[in-house]
């Protein structure tokens, strides 16, 4: 016969307690009203020190002066589809206006909006117009963001049609002046071995 040998003290084995003797954890009152105490004592907290909340401004690179939005600038708050908003400032130019990244949207000046007096679109990603959400859907889904207005595709075309001639000139006008002073030099050689005999 084995003999089990117990090495537990007296006093522990009085302190262990069995399930029917454990405590009691607090309701779901109590939890609340304790994170509730918590925050407002943080707000207490706050107010004590005299801290205002910080005001919203755009940032410097989204910013329009007086000057810039008489020239057609305005702010673009650009909604990304990862839900991130980002703050830029482009130019009208024929109702068209081209984003950071390269992609040509249109406004007809229904969306523009004013922050501060300066001229405002919200732009998503996603979309070829910019989202009023004061429009009046004529049609139940028609100012649902994801639907994809067609009204600027003219001015677009025409736009991206304009930049690519202004970019196709923009190289040849780098030929030419080269060739303009490559015939100079020419020119000037042939003139001083003319007159002068020195070459």
């Amino acid at each position: 016969m084995i003999k089990i040998i117990d090495n537990t003290k007296e006093e522990e084995k009085e302190n262990i307690e069995s399930p029917m003797e454990q405590k009691e954890e607090p309701s779901m009152r109590e939890q609340i009203k304790k994170i509730y105490d918590i925050f407002e004592s943080i707000e207490d907290k706050s107010k004590k020190k005299g801290k205002k909340p910080k005001k919203f401004k755009i940032p410097q690179r989204g910013r329009v002066s007086k000057s810039k939005a008489k020239k057609g600038w305005m702010i673009i708050e650009k909604i990304n589809e990862n839900r991130n908003i980002s703050f830029e400032k482009q130019q009208v130019e024929m109702e068209v206006y081209k984003t950071a990244d390269g992609i040509y949207h249109a406004t007809d000046g229904r969306e523009i909006f004013f922050y501060k007096g300066m001229p405002l679109v919200h732009q998503p990603g996603w979309r070829q117009n910019p989202y009023d959400p004061l429009a009046k859907p004529s049609v139940p889904t028609e100012n649902i963001p994801t639907q994809n207005n067609v009204y600027g595709q003219k001015p677009i075309i025409a736009k991206m049609t304009f930049d690519t001639y202004k970019e196709a000139n923009k190289k040849k006008g780098g030929g030419a002046s080269l060739l303009v002073v490559l015939g100079i030099l020419v020119g000037g050689y042939l003139i001083l071995h003319y007159l002068f005999h020195l070459f």
